[in-house]
């Protein structure tokens, strides 16, 4: 796809199927893979914001309003399958099932995420189902839910006083910012490790860099946020 990812040699950037690709089936490939990664998670993260605060005022007169609304999607996501289509929609739908795990009382958060052995194997036959049938997406929903247990699991046997466990709740405080964050790094690291010739080196180094970068850019905000109230407000009013 030449000229990015809504453009490409034959279509014009703003032609109806580019915009369709772009805001429902996100499927761009080629020299706009980058923004295509972007795009991926992003557009679905911002639907399911949108669609949330709609949501939360139906919820006000039935309590289920979340459930139904999630199951909706899932029927959709289920047609859409069988037809040979994949949209947006199925990251909106595990971007519901979140919204709906937010309502769980903290006990019984911590009752499921109380057996690390019984987590441990789960993650293996996960691991094991996608080896045999790829990443199918019950498969998908199934790998966020365990992935997420583990990773509150790890802070919360850290402890909030721990580097570890404190580093864990200020990344989950600013994932949306530091996901963000992480794709202009990413960038910045594919155009800075351009000219080593080892594609290993460059993997370890982009893991290693990448990783200890997001963390900085996140704490420097942390922190930025705490010095002055004019980056708090814009942080607010972009992020809140």
């Amino acid at each position: 796809m030449q000229g990015g990812f809504l453009g490409s040699g034959l279509d014009a950037p703003w032609s109806s199927s580019n915009l369709i690709d772009a805001y429902l089936m996100g499927t761009g490939s080629g020299d706009g893979q980058a923004k295509a990664v972007a795009f991926f998670v992003l557009v679905p993260i911002s639907y399911v914001l949108g669609l949330s605060a709609l949501l939360v005022i139906i919820s006000r007169f039935y309590r289920y309003t979340f459930y139904v609304a999630c199951l909706l999607c899932l029927l959709c996501v289920a047609v859409l399958d069988f037809m040979g289509l994949h949209t947006y929609l199925e990251l909106l739908t595990i971007g519901l099932l979140g919204v709906i795990a937010g309502y769980l009382p903290m006990e019984r958060v911590n009752g499921l995420v109380g057996h690390p052995y019984l987590l441990a194997a789960a993650y293996l036959l996960y691991l094991g189902a996608i080896t045999i049938w790829n990443v199918t997406y019950p498969l998908q929903i199934i790998g966020v839910c365990l992935s997420l247990m583990i990773i509150y699991l790890m802070g919360q046997r850290s402890g909030e006083s721990g580097k570890i466990g404190a580093c864990i709740i200020l990344l989950g405080k600013y994932s949306l910012f530091g996901y963000i964050a992480q794709i202009a790094i990413l960038q910045s690291l594919h155009v800075g490790l351009n000219y080593i010739d080892s594609e290993v080196v460059v993997l370890g180094l982009s893991f290693v860099l990448a990783f200890a970068l997001t963390i900085i850019s996140v704490e420097l905000l942390d922190r930025t946020r705490a010095q002055s109230s004019t980056i708090d407000r814009i942080y607010k009013a972009v992020f809140a």
